[in-house]
């Protein structure tokens, strides 16, 4: 073998070592808090081993005196002792094996809800910024599938592999005790098996690793296929869409069949480990009785012990897979679980009580690759407590990343964003976003009731107060058709038009009844009737409100008190709709040109 092969050989040997060590030790870390439920639960299954062995001990007793008593030398009445003791004994061991096993079943099912708990509290931390990178079908296989093969397979772990091993290493003590000689034949057959073992599992680890890699792929995958479904039946993009996730497939095919076939290994070896160790101990016992070193009783005791020793050794074999699984599982979660989360705000207590609604952006500089292209470049603007700010400009200009930034979804790169003067960045982002209702681009209706859609995170909101907002945004009509009115259930398949949820998306900004508004695309997917009576209502719920329209259609903000025309991340117009005209420069090219198609 060349120095290459070998040094190749050493580090692939190095790598599969780290993959098996860091998520064993993460997953030790993370449970920490139940290590003393874990001890107690050993402990009981140390004991219940202990009365395994001890019974298998006494059955060398029993089978002794039924030799003698074969050439009467012992009587019945030791033999029935004996004999009942044995049956206590294994009965102790009934009771405390059981309660190990619910007790670290109980152990699993708290570590599994902990789990779960984190993950969800890790997505509400992360940033829109970390979020909007991560594949959402890997992210929702992680919360769901991951974590489900990981409580089965840690159910697996708990209740049956550490109970094995105490077993193992109980039978282990208690032959050397006996025999040293019959031990160590026992030993050679188990070296053998584990050392098989041990190299499947070096080899195969990195292809479950891998297994739940590939289904986070194609998780992504069918997510996207389903949202895109239309873009992808209009463009007759079914072939490439199917190719795609005939690629993927198959993949995951390549990499199910390789685990299996390792997983296939198992039990063959076990067996051959068992039928060695029996053969073994006939051997060498019947030399050894032959030299008058041992008695028949302790043959039949180390076919009992062999038997305490090899099943531990079966159920290890087989939990080989679902070890695997929970350090593949274990080590995407815990990446998730590792992710950098937005800081700290516990120390921010700066209240926005009683605002004006003053809003000032000053040199405001922004990029989601800073390094590599800016979005929003030194941008400057005062807004005035209860005006209407309309953003218009191409796309790409800059107007909704303007508010993802006002609303610290993002956070910029220099200047400052003030509301009354109080700096946004020493406000908590929840104090902050409390004194704002939107009206966002993308509408999104929550699986629940009309009145949990239409009044959210609001409290006490009466009927009549639903009934004034839905009539004003032209809804009552489809409330009424509702089989339970506001408690019937809704939810993105309910077959609402897109109109139908921006209107509710519409009253749900009017219910908030914030300080400051925005609206981006509010009426984009309505008809110019319905946008009409929308915008008389939103001229309403504006009045007193400082608000933010973002607009692609101009005919909505002709009212604004001032209109801002965007390009390139800077300012390049401002002013109102008339003096924006007369002065015939990009915001009258927009104008004029929306005009003409109209």
């Amino acid at each position: 073998m060349s120095d290459t092969q070998i040094a190749v050989n050493e580090g692939s040997a190095e790598k599969n070592k780290k993959m098996l060590l860091k998520p064993t030790l993460k997953l030790v870390k993370y449970s920490k808090k139940y290590l003393p439920m874990m001890g107690i639960a050993v402990t009981m299954a140390c004991i219940a081993s202990f009365m395994m062995i001890w019974g298998a001990t006494k059955v060398s007793d029993v089978v002794d005196l039924i030799r003698d008593s074969i050439v009467g030398e012992a009587s019945l009445s030791e033999i029935k002792r004996i004999t009942c003791k044995i049956l206590i004994i294994y009965a102790v061991y009934l009771v405390l094996a059981s309660a190990q096993g619910i007790l670290l079943s109980s152990l699993k099912q708290k570590l599994i809800c902990q789990l779960r708990n984190d993950i969800e509290k890790k997505r509400q931390v992360l940033s829109m910024a970390k979020l909007s990178s991560l594949d959402t079908g890997n992210i929702l296989s992680i919360i769901t599938n991951d974590v489900s093969k990981l409580s089965q397979s840690f159910s697996s772990i708990v209740v049956e592999l550490i109970p094995a091993i105490v077993l193992l290493l109980g039978t282990f003590i208690m032959m050397l005790i006996k025999n040293v000689v019959l031990t160590l034949s026992v030993i050679a057959s188990a070296v053998i098996g584990f050392i098989f073992l041990a190299l499947v599992m070096s080899k195969s680890q990195k292809y479950f690793v891998k297994q739940q890699e590939t289904l986070g792929k194609i998780n992504d995958h069918v997510e996207e296929s389903f949202s895109g479904m239309i873009v992808v039946k209009t463009f007759n993009g079914k072939q490439m869409d199917r190719e795609r996730f005939d690629e993927l497939n198959e993949e995951m095919r390549k990499v199910n069949f390789k685990t299996f076939c390792f997983n296939a290994l198992m039990i063959p070896i076990t067996t051959l480990v068992n039928n060695l160790g029996y053969i073994s101990i006939c051997v060498v016992g019947a030399m050894l009785i032959a030299k008058g070193k041992i008695s028949y009783g302790l043959i039949a005791s180390f076919m009992l012990y062999l038997s305490s020793f090899q099943d531990p050794i079966s159920k290890i074999g087989s939990s080989t897979e679902q070890v695997q699984n929970v350090l593949a599982t274990s080590d995407r979660i815990f990446e998730f679980l590792e992710i950098e989360e937005m800081p700290s705000e516990a120390d921010k207590t700066t209240k926005l009580d009683n605002i004006e609604g003053n809003v000032e952006f000053k040199n405001v500089q922004f990029g989601y690759e800073p390094e590599k292209r800016m979005i929003i470049k030194d941008f400057s603007l005062d807004v005035k407590s209860g005006q209407k700010v309309a953003i218009v400009g191409q796309t790409g200009a800059g107007k909704t990343t303007l508010i993802n930034l006002l609303l610290r979804f993002y956070e910029i790169n220099s200047g400052s964003i003030m509301i009354d003067g109080i700096p946004v960045s020493e406000v908590s982002r929840e104090e902050l976003r409390n004194q704002f209702a939107i009206v966002p681009q993308d509408t999104l209706i929550f699986n629940g009731t009309i009145r949990e859609n239409l009044v959210l995170s609001t409290q006490n909101v009466s009927d009549e107060r639903l009934d004034e907002v839905c009539q004003a945004v032209g809804i009552s009509h489809l409330i009424s058709m509702m089989p339970d009115g506001y408690d019937s259930i809704i939810n993105e398949n309910s077959g609402l038009s897109q109109g139908q949820k921006q209107q509710i998306s519409i009253a749900r900004a009017m219910i908030a009844d914030k300080k400051m508004l925005i609206l981006d695309e509010a009426t984009s997917s309505v008809d110019v009737i319905l946008e009409q009576k929308i915008q008389q209502s939103m001229d309403e719920l504006s009045v007193g409100r400082t608000s933010f329209i973002i607009a692609h259609r101009l005919s909505t903000i002709v009212n604004a008190d001032v209109i801002i025309v965007m390009k390139d991340g800077n300012v390049v117009e401002s002013g109102t709709h008339d003096e924006l005209l007369r002065r015939g420069k990009v915001y009258a090219e927009m104008y004029y040109s929306q005009w003409k198609e109209q």
